[in-house]
């Protein structure tokens, strides 16, 4: 995979422990990192994490292209260059900024901010749900239609000690310790069914 044709599918993953990005081209920051780690709990396969740093990403917050724009400041991102795609957590997003919440379609996802406006929406795409990146930008696409994982579990211990600290940083975190009630699971998230 060359840089000149990176891989534009920013696929929603609200059970990994990071946002991660496939190529190296998308940070604005970036810490080398350099190491193996096992990919869930189960270390079934290994992680390649070449680093960690900052991501913009400038997404529709609707479904049509016509509908406003807005940027996504994404941190403690892993460079994971073996990746399907990339991942980012819309739950992690959410708590971190201290958005507004989730509400989840049959495979449409949307973000808002604090005051309930619009912040990002996602799109099906091979049984998963896809930010919509503005201006449409094409690249690579990994993913195919099947039963496949896309959420990673990294366990930040194993992280060096250079980016441990960004890491660990509390507001940073997310939380394990979402109550799940029918209708709703985040402070404003909504399931549709």
């Amino acid at each position: 995979m060359t840089e000149s044709h990176p891989c534009w599918d920013w696929m929603i993953v609200l059970t990994s422990t990071h946002h991660y990005a496939r190529d190296r081209l998308f940070f604005k920051d970036y810490v080398p990192v350099g190491i193996r780690s096992p990919a869930s709990p189960f270390g079934e396969e290994d992680l390649d994490i070449a680093g960690m740093g900052t991501v913009e990403l400038l997404v529709h917050t609707g479904p049509e292209s016509t509908s406003t724009t807005r940027t996504l400041v994404l941190k403690n991102v892993l460079h994971i260059p073996n990746a399907l795609c990339n991942g980012f957590n819309g739950l992690q997003y959410s708590q971190v900024n201290g958005g507004g919440g989730l509400t989840f379609g049959s495979l449409t996802r949307q973000g808002t901010d604090r005051d309930g406006s619009p912040l990002w929406y996602a799109k099906p795409f091979h049984g998963f749900s896809r930010l919509v990146i503005a201006g449409n930008p094409e690249g690579k696409s990994y993913l195919e239609d099947g039963l496949i994982s896309l959420s990673i579990f990294v366990d930040e211990t194993r992280l060096p000690q250079i980016v441990r600290p960004r890491a660990r940083d509390r507001a940073e975190e997310t939380s394990s310790n979402f109550r799940c009630t029918k209708g709703t699971v985040f402070p404003h998230m909504y399931l549709e069914f």
